[in-house]
């Protein structure tokens, strides 16, 4: 389902729509966690952790970030959150 996908193809932001609730699950240091979902398929959610990268930077935290990230994709368990792929925006 995350082959060769982008940025543009991903929904994501402050509302579901349809009267829900607001999608921000979490709020963290760096950014936060939304619900998103790829245009295509609008049925299948999942969360997107957003991050602020010039934070990150400055704050001298990038090799945190990388861990976590190369974590997140190696696992594999039906308990625990994994990775499925990474966005860069190019602007």
């Amino acid at each position: 389902i995350f082959n060769n996908i982008k940025p543009e193809d991903c929904v994501f932001g402050d509302s579901l729509g349809e009267g829900n609730p607001p999608t921000t699950n979490s709020v963290g240091a760096f950014g936060n966690v939304k619900i998103g979902w790829l245009k295509s398929k609008p049925g299948n959610k999942f969360a997107i952790k957003t991050m602020k990268k010039h934070d990150i930077i400055t704050s001298k935290h990038v090799d945190h970030i990388e861990n976590e990230k190369n974590i997140l994709e190696y696992l594999d368990h039906p308990f625990a959150v994994s990775s499925r792929c990474a966005l860069t925006p190019l602007a």
